[in-house]
């Protein structure tokens, strides 16, 4: 078992998460994903639907639930965070205004990002 924030320690700690939503914490070299657990099978979790993203010119990037499978490596030492659908929907909708605020910041400035040196 784990604590609501908790790390995994064997297999059957994830079957109280399977069909619930969550987020996966896989370390530090890879990326939080968040989704519908559907499976976790030889340390590969499958998450469907998931919390994705796509690339509009107009619109930049897009926060959206994706509806397929979307699959991670999982480890002992992965941390698992349940959530909500909602809270996922809820996650996408701002981060899609902040996208649109910051195009339209930059449109009505003619912003120009700085120039990093090499």
């Amino acid at each position: 078992m784990t604590n609501e924030f908790g790390h995994m320690n064997s297999k059957g700690d994830w079957d109280e998460y399977i069909g619930k939503y969550v987020i996966i914490h896989p370390g530090m070299q890879s990326r939080s994903m968040a989704g519908k657990l559907i499976s976790v099978h030889s340390g590969i979790a499958t998450l469907n639907p998931f919390q994705g993203g796509n690339f509009d010119p107009d619109k930049g990037q897009i926060r959206e639930i994706i509806s397929q499978n979307a699959k991670l490596t999982v480890s002992p030492g992965t941390i698992i965070e349940p959530t909500t659908k909602k809270n996922l929907e809820n996650y996408c909708e701002h981060m899609n205004k902040q996208e649109q605020q910051f195009l339209s910041q930059r449109d009505s400035q003619n912003f120009h990002p700085p120039i990093e040196s090499p």
